[in-house]
């Protein structure tokens, strides 16, 4: 009896220690979840259990090229494409682009999901349905969840643009840009100490113009930012970012922009064929083209003897030229 009981404890102790044992095991590029069991192991085990595993998560991105993240993410896109009946698709691209200057204006430090990801979709579609607008936003959402199915997309991927058409002169869906911030996300991207303390000063500087520019209660919530930071690869160049948009720049800028436009006016007449616009002219009433002036006829408007100049000084390179090809030698 008493060995009975100890094979049945025995048992039951076994698959809950190798089932522990498999849970706690180190994320590798093998067993990456997927973001829903991502999501799972945050809801059933501790916070600090799942800052680790977050960390076991960026190790591998970290250690995976930008070759072998672009394929997952073409093979996410290519296998949402295959198994989605809402749409027949005949054909996707994409292309992938790298931002590592790109900051995080919130929490001051590089941002890590700092790609971008073009998509084209190519649609099936007849003489009736090609020219039946689908749901655009559902085109976009579905694309979009495909490729962040992964924590390489969802922790990777900072702006989406989707392209959709169902006939090379005709878009279907207008491009559509998305951010994807994860609040939970405790990845920062790796920097070295130099650049660190270069931000920092430069970060300091930033909020101490806008403590001495934006301190009056009219500009209550307007600063300036640190949009993009840092030297791009392959350069000893600092490159520094900041967007001019708040107060009291604003209203300078404005005034300046009406005052540009005062004359910007007029009509503009477009050709339309097959999806494409053609210019076909433009009238404004204070267009500075004079037909009488242009056609450099003999009249007060134009004198042809100004001419002249022009053409010495425009025809001096081939003057000079002919003068030192004398004493240049012979071509056989």
């Amino acid at each position: 009896m008493g060995r009975s009981i100890l094979f049945l404890i025995l048992l039951f102790v076994f698959p809950l220690s190798a089932c522990s044992h498999k849970s706690s095991a180190p994320v590798s590029a093998d067993t990456m979840p997927d973001m829903e069991e991502l999501l799972a192991y945050s809801q059933s085990h501790s916070q600090e259990e799942y800052e680790k595993k977050l960390k076991e998560i960026q190790a591998v991105i970290d250690n995976t090229s930008y070759e072998e993240l672009c394929q997952i993410l073409t093979d996410s896109l290519a296998s949402w494409a295959d198994t989605q009946t809402d749409y027949e698709i005949t054909d996707t691209s994409i292309e992938f682009s790298e931002d590592p200057l790109l900051m995080d204006e919130q929490r001051k430090e590089k941002l890590y999901n700092n790609w971008t990801v073009s998509v084209n979709i190519q649609l099936a579609g007849d003489e009736k349905s090609k020219y039946d607008l689908p749901d655009a936003a559902a085109i976009y959402r579905q694309a979009a969840d495909a490729l962040r199915s992964t924590p390489y997309g969802a922790y990777k991927l900072h702006t989406l643009k989707i392209t959709a058409s169902s006939d090379p002169d005709r878009i279907l869906t207008s491009e559509q840009e998305g951010s994807f911030f994860l609040t939970d996300s405790a990845f920062s991207l790796p920097q070295e100490p130099e650049e660190l303390a270069i931000q920092k000063a430069v970060l300091e500087q930033v909020e101490t113009f806008n403590q001495e520019c934006f301190s009056d209660e009219r500009y209550r919530g307007q600063n300036v930012t640190l949009k993009r930071f840092g030297s791009p690869r392959d350069s000893s160049v600092l490159y520094l970012e900041f967007p001019i948009y708040a107060p009291p720049f604003d209203q300078d800028m404005a005034a300046f922009a009406d005052s540009l436009e005062k004359t910007v006016t007029g009509d503009v007449k477009l050709k339309l064929y097959k999806g494409n616009m053609i210019n076909a002219g433009v009238t404004s009433p204070y267009t500075l083209y004079d037909e009488q002036t242009a056609s450099f006829g003999e009249d007060d408007d134009y004198n042809q003897a100004d001419a002249s100049g022009f053409i010495n000084l425009f025809g001096l390179p081939i003057a000079e030229r002919a003068k030192l090809a004398k004493s240049w030698p012979a071509q056989d």
